[in-house]
């Protein structure tokens, strides 16, 4: 595996976690009795951005290495 390949699967994981964390942050911020708007705004639009760029590392790394291990036992498998 080349080092593109490592860093882009370790991207997609820190990723989806920081954005698993700012919508956390989100839904937090909703119970409040006074919403901050503002944060609520920069969490979610972080997130966001932090999902999408996630799913682009992840598709990548699927398309590049990932998907040509296992698309052989998937298609010679039983099922």
């Amino acid at each position: 595996m080349s080092l593109i390949l490592k860093i882009s699967l370790a991207s997609h994981v820190i990723l989806g976690i920081i954005a698993i964390i700012f919508f956390y942050a989100v839904w937090l911020n909703l119970f409040k009795q006074k919403l901050n708007l503002k944060l609520l705004k920069f969490s979610s639009l972080t997130g966001l951005i932090a999902f999408l760029l996630s799913w682009l590392t992840g598709g990548y790394y699927y398309v590049v290495y990932y998907g040509n291990a296992v698309r052989p036992g998937i298609k010679g498998g039983q099922f």
